[in-house]
């Protein structure tokens, strides 16, 4: 996110929140850079001021979760923006079936809040370690048949943009902003908090076993219309594949029955 030319790259304020800049890199260890600034803001107030300091001595601003990405979205030689003290569910709207979450919260914290509650986001992919801002923002996806990403569970968001005004984004209100920021890669401002459509709580039954590669896409259609969720890999030097469909298994009824990965 470029925050517009300013006084150059000097000492200017120091961001709130703001640490020792260290040399940042991605999980896999491909992607490396060294930001100017860092900063680990508490609240919203706390990011604006961030932001607008940045702007205010020219640098770019850049967020980071966990860094779960091959590619350089995240790396800046302007100010590095964590998320880690953003953290924790702002609200829940049982009436709506929504849950309003802070930016910087772990998909695994947030499924065991979500948990606790009696509720479930519909679909995420295979890793918890991502932050929510950071998952939705790459474009995480999961599989299923019938399911989307999980951006496309955010019904609302909220956006720190580059000259540190505050939107509160939905297909309502600012709709073009919404649409292109649930996927934004941090392009168009930093996310402070996001609103999920979310369930009751599911429980899933995973199924996996060994097969031919043949005899996968010999019944590839079969397997993939009885599983919402279905996936296979496959292992060429051993001709064998090994598939994975889960069916769902709730602790009380549900209305419908579902499949999801493992």
């Amino acid at each position: 996110m470029s925050t517009g030319t300013g006084r150059g790259t000097g000492a200017g304020t120091a961001a709130i929140g703001s640490r020792r800049p260290t040399t940042w890199r991605n999980w896999a260890g491909t992607v490396a850079s060294r930001p100017a600034r860092e900063a680990t803001p508490a609240s919203v107030d706390e990011l604006v001021a961030a932001i607008r300091g940045a702007r205010e001595d020219g640098l770019k601003v850049k967020p980071v979760g966990t860094g779960h990405s091959f590619t350089a979205a995240a790396a800046t030689d302007g100010l590095l923006v964590r998320p880690d003290l953003l953290t924790g569910i702002r609200n829940i709207d049982r009436a709506a079936g929504t849950v309003t979450v802070e930016a910087g919260t772990p998909l695994k914290r947030l499924n065991t809040a979500l948990a606790r509650e009696g509720l479930s986001l519909t679909n995420m992919g295979d890793i918890m370690e991502q932050t929510v801002s950071g998952a939705v923002s790459t474009g995480t996806h999961g599989t299923g048949r019938d399911s989307a990403s999980i951006a496309a569970q955010i019904t609302a968001l909220e956006l720190v943009t580059a000259d540190g005004r505050v939107l509160t984004c939905s297909k309502d209100e600012h709709p073009d902003v919404f649409a292109a920021a649930r996927v934004g890669l941090g392009a168009l401002g930093v996310i402070s908090a996001i609103t999920f459509s979310v369930e009751p709580i599911f429980f899933l039954q995973a199924r996996e076993e060994p097969m031919t590669f043949n005899q996968v896409t010999a019944e590839f259609d079969q397997l993939a219309t009885e599983n919402e969720h279905f996936e296979f890999y496959w292992f060429p030097t051993r001709a064998t594949a090994t598939p994975n469909a889960t069916t769902a298994a709730s602790a009380r009824p549900l209305p419908r029955t579902r499949s999801a990965p493992s």
